[in-house]
């Protein structure tokens, strides 16, 4: 058996917890759980995911050829991360948009719900037979500009870690591996002083140029009530955004990157009818070429 640890630090706040969601924990299967989206989304098989991942279905119960251990080191992260100033709880403010109403109404946010912007943490990969390269694909992607927990699409639990620091270079070379895999991907130009004024940017963002039908926005809404399908999800039918806001640090520097998974492996029917075949948010809304 061969492991491998990658050393987080925590850009956002990481609502991530088991049932109890007032207290945070970094656990095993949500980890599980993204580097399982990451092999599907990059092309995984189905049969090729259940001899990696393992499964119960069917005659033949397979085990999973990887465990995953988590250490969170306390104290670390800041501790006023929660304050009105910060993420406001009320209001459609594009600082509230993304974070601020969801969180607030769940009780997120306060002290122990989540694991604080500069938290650091620890996960110790621990191989039973060397990894295929559709799962490698999944750990590089994972851990270069990964998220974990509530509201994960919406730039809340982003990280970076040491083990695949961010580059100039590094990003395009990741962003080419993902476009490959018919990705749809941009690095937005603003460097933000820190994550509240990220966190604003992308509200503002997801909230007048893609969800709003005013101006220049695209009109892709969900609705009141959250009913009606679409390509940046919904209620009902539940429905997983396709598109990710998701912090990274990019040469030391605080910036947004804008991440699109294929709609065919994210979408439903009634999504991609919704959304009737127009191709990526992204060059809709001109992020890119």
């Amino acid at each position: 058996m061969t492991s491998r640890t990658y050393d987080l630090v925590f850009l956002t706040p990481c609502f991530c917890a088991g049932a109890d969601q007032t207290h945070a924990e970094l656990r095993p299967p949500a980890i599980r759980g993204q580097l399982r989206w990451w092999f599907r989304c990059l092309g995984g098989s189905a049969a090729e995911e259940r001899a990696i991942f393992g499964g119960v279905h069917g005659d033949n119960p397979a085990a999973s050829i990887f465990s995953v251990r988590t250490k969170v080191q306390p104290g670390t992260g800041e501790r006023d991360w929660y304050r009105e100033e910060k993420i406001p709880q009320q209001g459609m403010q594009p600082k509230t948009y993304l974070l601020g109403f969801f969180c607030g109404r769940t009780r997120r946010l306060q002290p122990g719900a989540a694991l604080p912007p500069g938290t650091k943490a620890t996960v110790c990969l621990s191989f039973r037979r060397p990894p295929p390269a559709s799962l490698e694909r999944a750990v590089r992607a994972f851990f270069s500009v990964g998220a974990l927990g509530f509201r994960a699409t919406r730039a809340a639990g982003a990280f970076a870690t040491s083990q695949h620091s961010l580059t100039a270079n590094r990003w395009e070379s990741l962003s080419a591996e993902l476009s490959q895999a018919g990705f749809t991907v941009a690095l937005l130009k603003p460097e933000f002083r820190d994550w509240v004024q990220l966190i604003h940017h992308a509200g503002s963002l997801l909230k007048t140029r893609l969800r709003s039908s005013d101006h220049d926005g695209l009109g892709i809404s969900a609705g009141r009530d959250g009913t009606k399908a679409n390509a940046l999800g919904s209620a009902e039918p539940r429905q997983t955004s396709a598109l990710h806001f998701r912090p990274v640090r990019v040469d030391d520097k605080l910036r947004l990157a804008v991440i699109e998974a294929p709609h065919s492996r994210i979408l439903g029917e009634a999504a991609q009818r919704m959304h009737g075949g127009r191709g990526p948010i992204l060059k809709l809304a001109g992020l890119v070429q």
